[in-house]
């Protein structure tokens, strides 16, 4: 009796640990071969981009901050094969010679290839490029050189002199395979988003979006007002630079007095020289407050646009298309060409998306009663 009752014992013990000596060994197949990557196992690697659990918790942060780092520094290198950088000819005497060069440490201007044939966006006023001596009469004292350090000839200039005076189109010579990368839309940016910032230097600023924000509650329709908020502060030297997302695509740009501007502005500008020969902008003018940023105290609507006087009082500029098409102060903008104007679509964001001479259908509120109304879009001047 004794000897059976302790042979079911051992038995028993037995049974356990084989139990979990199985466990275990499944355990380990399971985190070698059978968990996916993205789970967080083990040595198993965290895909943080598709990651969304605000409890993570990061256990080895240098191996993040080095794949970071290798991610900015793979964009960086994608990127510069898409700018061209812009030289001015210069002169030095001795006693010996005169000496003609470029100084390759100092660019005039960074420019966006917009087209593989040779057409080049610059990041820089035509008021301060012309400072520099840049005119159509002396493009041959004007270099362009790529990221290979290779030469282009300048054979024509386009300047855009409306009311935001920032960007020059320039074209290359006799170049049919320059590479060219996307121009995304600006409401596709994220708060916590990675961007970079790159200048004419070359230089580079690694930052990620901390919030959009407008500064002024009336807003004009014809001007992009929108503010982007980097946890990094640009200094001078990132003034007239791009900012790229991770992907190395195109986003925002940045002029002189370091606004930062949608990079799809320079877009219609182009589609705009390409048709008409000209760069013109739409203008609707008149100024409003967004219904879906603006909680009104007796308001029956909670979105779209309404017509209000800015702080000099005025609604409507000289010669406003929307006036002339006959809106009035106190009419809601509903909808533009039947898209509702919510969230980060409002009247200067569907704006943008068009050129001057196009015609657009708004429907409007006005004392009870939806309207529609076909206004054709003016130019900035």
């Amino acid at each position: 009796m004794f000897n059976s009752k302790k042979n079911f014992y051992l038995f028993l013990i037995l049974i356990i640990g084989l139990s979990l000596a199985a466990g275990i060994l499944g355990e380990i197949l399971s985190r070698s071969y059978l968990l996916p990557a993205s789970n967080i196992f083990g040595n198993q690697e965290l895909d943080l981009n598709s990651y969304n659990n605000s409890n993570l918790i990061i256990r080895d942060a240098k191996k993040v901050v080095v794949n970071q780092d290798l991610k900015v520094s793979e964009t960086f290198n994608s990127v510069q094969v898409s700018l061209i950088k812009i030289f001015k000819l210069q002169t030095a005497n001795s006693k010996v010679k005169k000496l003609a060069y470029y100084d390759l440490d100092k660019a005039l201007a960074a420019g966006f290839i917009m087209t593989s044939d040779g057409w080049v966006a610059l990041n820089i006023s035509p008021t301060e490029l012309e400072k520099t001596g840049f005119k159509k009469e002396s493009l041959n004292t004007f270099l362009a050189l790529d990221s290979d350090k290779k030469e282009y000839v300048i054979d024509s200039v386009a300047a855009n002199k409306s009311l935001t005076d920032v960007w020059v189109f320039i074209h290359l010579k006799n170049v049919n395979n320059l590479a060219v990368r996307k121009i995304l839309d600006f409401r596709s940016l994220q708060s916590g988003q990675s961007l970079l910032v790159i200048n004419s230097r070359g230089s580079i600023l690694p930052s990620f979006l901390v919030n959009k924000r407008y500064p002024q509650i009336v807003r004009s329709s014809d001007l992009s007002q929108e503010e982007l908020v980097l946890a990094d502060a640009l200094g001078d030297e990132f003034k007239n630079s791009f900012i790229f997302d991770l992907n190395g695509d195109l986003l925002a740009w940045v002029d002189t007095a370091k606004k930062i501007w949608p990079a799809q502005t320079i877009d219609l500008s182009w589609q705009s020289l390409m048709k008409s020969k000209t760069i013109s902008s739409a203008g609707l003018g008149l100024y409003y407050l967004d219904l879906d940023k603006v909680k009104l105290v007796s308001g029956v609507i909670n979105y779209g646009a309404l017509i209000y006087p800015n702080e000099n009082g005025l609604a409507f500029s000289p010669d406003s298309p929307a006036l002339k098409a006959g809106l009035k102060v106190d009419d809601i903008i509903l909808r533009f060409d039947s898209q509702e104007l919510r969230g980060d679509f409002g009247l200067s964001e569907a704006l943008a998306n068009h050129k001057a001479g196009d015609v657009v259908t708004l429907t409007y509120w006005r004392a009870g009663q939806e309207k529609d109304l076909d206004v054709k879009l003016g130019e900035l001047k």
